[in-house]
């Protein structure tokens, strides 16, 4: 089982992001892993990584995901939902 805090890290010029397992993204956004499982099947969840079997998370993408949630009002949050 790997490790919630567990990561793979990339190519050394920083062109790349760190990647995330599933549990530590899951960790990082505040839900559990199933919630991201579930939110990568259907299209919900933030961008991942395909690495053969395995799915990973650039940490800029979950800031990202959790930019696009950010909103100052539950009326503007309503309707961006809608």
């Amino acid at each position: 089982m790997e490790s919630v805090h567990e990561t793979v890290t990339t190519h050394p010029d920083h062109s790349f992001n760190q990647l995330l397992t599933t549990p530590a993204a899951a960790s990082y956004l505040g839900v559990k892993p199933a919630t991201l499982e579930q939110w990568r099947w259907s299209g919900r969840g933030p961008l991942f990584v395909k690495l053969n079997r395995v799915c990973r998370y650039r940490k800029a993408d979950l800031e990202a995901f959790l930019a696009a949630r950010t909103f100052g009002s539950t009326t503007e949050a309503q309707t961006a939902v809608a």
